[in-house]
Parts: structure tokens; sequence; C-alpha cells
């Protein structure tokens, strides 16, 4: 008898699982499901991401000062520092495709979803924490 999808999750790292949200069904149901979070993951971090720079926009801080950084600079930080999470996050979530690969080859690719579904997670939830203490400059 084939060992169930949802059990083969189980056996994934917990930090590759997007709180457990598509265990149960089967394997097509799964996988319909992974890929609606990996959606709504990367919409809820776009949504963050975008909320943060616009705040940093619309700051006031000061486009010149000896000891000030301005909002351009603030901005062009972000967006670096944002392309190199994706790089690092699309480097791991690789990891964690080729790790399945062991198993099978539907659980390297639900390993794979489950890890940028929480990595959006994750980030999406630090930029709501900057947000908030940006805000309260």
């Amino acid at each position: 008898m084939p060992f169930p999808v949802a059990a083969l999750l189980l056996l994934l790292p917990t930090s590759a699982m997007p709180a457990d949200v598509c265990l149960g069904g089967d394997q097509y149901e799964i996988r319909v499901c992974m890929a609606h979070e990996v959606e709504k993951s990367d919409r809820e971090l776009n949504l963050a991401y975008r909320e943060l720079r616009k705040a940093i926009a619309n700051s006031g801080l000061p486009e010149v000062g000896p000891s000030e950084i301005s909002p351009k600079d603030l901005d062009k930080a972000l967006v670096n520092a944002q392309r190199a999470w994706l790089a690092f996050r699309d480097a791991e979530c690789d990891y964690d495709f080729e790790l399945g690969r062991g198993g099978t080859g539907t659980l390297a690719g639900l390993a794979h979803n489950a890890c940028v579904a929480e990595h959006n997670y994750a980030r999406a939830a630090e930029f709501r924490a900057k947000l908030s203490e940006f805000n309260q400059l």
C-alpha cells in the first residue's frame, strides 16, 4: 500500500510547513492546496513589502543631512535586501526540493511549495514588525 502524501509531509522539517493547512485529502487536493498557499503567502508578502516602501516614501525623513538617512537611500537598501532575501529563499527551498527527492516526486514538490509559503509568511511578518517600528519613529 502506498504511503499517504499527508504522512510524507509530516516527515518534512517543521520549518517547511505552512501552518499545516494542507494536510488531509488526497494527493491532488494537497497539491492544489499547497499551490493556493504559495499564492496567498506571496500576496501577503508583496502587500507587506509595498506598505513598508510606502511608509518609507511618505516618512518625511530629510533628503539631506550629515547624519540622516534619506527615504531614497532607505528604500534602495530595502529593495537590495529583498532581492538578496529572495535569492536566499529560492536557494533554501531548492535544497528542500532536493531533500524531498529522496522520497517521491510529489513530496519534493510539496516540500518546495511548503518552504516558499513558510518563508513568505515569515518575511511578511518581519516587514509588518519593521513597519510598526518605523511608524513609531
